[in-house]
């Protein structure tokens, strides 16, 4: 059995060496698997986060009316920082990646509400049973 801290920090581990790797390689099956890496990691992370919160759904519906479908509207924040990564990337100029801090930065701040809006907090790293 893996030990809690390390279980935590697994999506966040993935989605950090993921984007390095995307950020890192040239177009070709390094930044295939890299992005593979960081998408499971935001796989991950969504999974979590609508399996702990706390809300009881009752923000769902607003979501829900929206028009695009939910999964992407699950998945926006992490995609922006995916493609943030691969045009980073494929240019190399370092004034696009001053411009590409904005989206990035969006990117961060929906994913700050979510853990806001759901009550589930980032991350537990003790267990709240254990009587050590």
């Amino acid at each position: 059995m893996m030990k809690r801290p390390v279980y935590e920090l697994l999506p966040y581990l993935y989605l950090s060496a993921g984007f390095i790797g995307i950020a890192s390689f040239e177009l070709g099956w390094g930044q295939v698997f890299a992005i593979l890496l960081f998408l499971g990691g935001a796989d991950i992370w969504i999974l979590r986060s609508n399996y702990r919160r706390k809300d009881n759904g009752k923000n769902q519906r607003r979501v829900h009316d929206r028009i695009r479908p939910f999964w992407l509207y699950e998945a926006l924040p992490f995609l922006i920082v995916c493609i943030s990564g691969v045009v980073l990337a494929a240019t190399r100029d370092s004034a696009l990646s001053w411009l590409l801090v904005a989206p990035v930065g969006y990117a961060f701040w929906r994913v700050e509400q979510r853990v806001e809006y759901r009550q589930h907090g980032w991350m537990q790293l003790t267990d709240s049973h254990s009587t050590k």
